[in-house]
């Protein structure tokens, strides 16, 4: 048996292995064309093995127990079987799509490499000594830990497993964020968050935006201008009802154009029937004949 046969039959010993890779890399391109002329019954059969040949690794080799496996009826199995059957190449006593394991090594290579260089990258900004020695990275992630829309309190900032819990060591504290030209203190920061109206914008949008903060402060506009702005735009928001809907825009795009200088006018106020008729009944008028809501009526109302 080939090397790589027999680490998948250990792995997979008589399919009773589970794949780490919670997804199935499939390509429905390639699927559908080698699939062109198939039924569609036996298509469905097809992927369905796709799916339990990438959760088991292997796949029994008797018809019989393929067809309990995929819950088919014994007869619709055995006439698309023949079909299916040209797909899969039996090993050691069981079948495989090859193709579909050449997909699983690649994918396990790829989640190795991406598992080596985070540890490698988590070693280079903690080493062994709990303090970050890489500011770029601790700024651009600190964001992606605070909610949405943080109530600015005493300063504190929220921990979670991706940072440590910098608050509680005045010496490691940071009380201020700092980037292209210009540093703003973090209540200012999460003060202009809160401001800001919800939408449906990405929370990793903030990471942009306080960049475009950043440079803007820089560029010699105040901290508090910025906060006004997001004020004013968050009342406005909520005065035409799109606050939280995909009618706000992402803070990166508006700090990061003039948006930000507005102006931000308030919609104006509907008239009601009482108004209008108030506006009407002041006309300089002899006769005139007034229509209402219905619940006014119609009245005449002569010099």
């Amino acid at each position: 048996m080939h090397t790589a046969d027999q680490k998948r039959a250990q792995r997979y010993r008589l399919g009773g292995g589970v794949n780490k890779q919670p997804f199935l890399p499939l390509f429905f391109g390639d699927f559908l064309a080698s699939t062109a002329e198939w039924s569609g019954e036996e298509a469905s059969l097809y992927l369905t093995l796709l799916g339990h040949q990438w959760t088991l690794g292997t796949l029994p080799a008797d018809p019989a127990k393929l067809a309990r496996l995929v819950r088919w009826d014994r007869k619709a199995f055995e006439k698309c079987w023949p079909q299916v059957s040209s797909k899969f190449a039996e090993q050691g006593g069981r079948l495989v799509n090859e193709r579909l394991e050449q997909h699983r090594a690649k994918s396990e290579e790829l989640a190795q490499k991406n598992k080596a260089s985070g540890r490698k990258g988590a070693e280079a900004r903690w080493r062994n000594d709990g303090v970050r020695h890489s500011p770029a990275i601790a700024n651009a992630i600190e964001p992606l830990c605070h909610p949405s829309h943080p109530i600015p309190s005493e300063g504190v900032l929220p921990t979670s497993p991706l940072t440590p819990n910098v608050s509680a060591s005045p010496a490691r504290a940071r009380p201020v964020t700092r980037g292209e030209g210009g540093e703003v203190p973090r209540e200012t920061i999460a003060a202009i968050r809160a401001a800001y109206p919800p939408g449906l914008y990405r929370e990793a949008d903030w990471l942009l935006a306080e960049r475009e903060v950043l440079r803007r402060v820089g560029e010699g506009v105040t901290p508090a201008a910025l906060l006004t702005a997001a004020a004013d735009y968050g009342a406005q928001q909520s005065a035409l009802e799109k606050a939280g809907t995909q009618y706000v825009l992402k803070p990166s795009r508006f700090f990061g154009t003039d948006e930000w200088r507005g102006p931000f006018p308030m919609p104006a106020k509907a008239e009601t029937a009482m108004d209008r008729l108030r506006r009407m009944t002041d006309q300089p008028t002899d006769s005139r004949v007034i229509e209402h809501e219905p619940e006014f009526g119609r009245f005449i109302a002569n010099g």
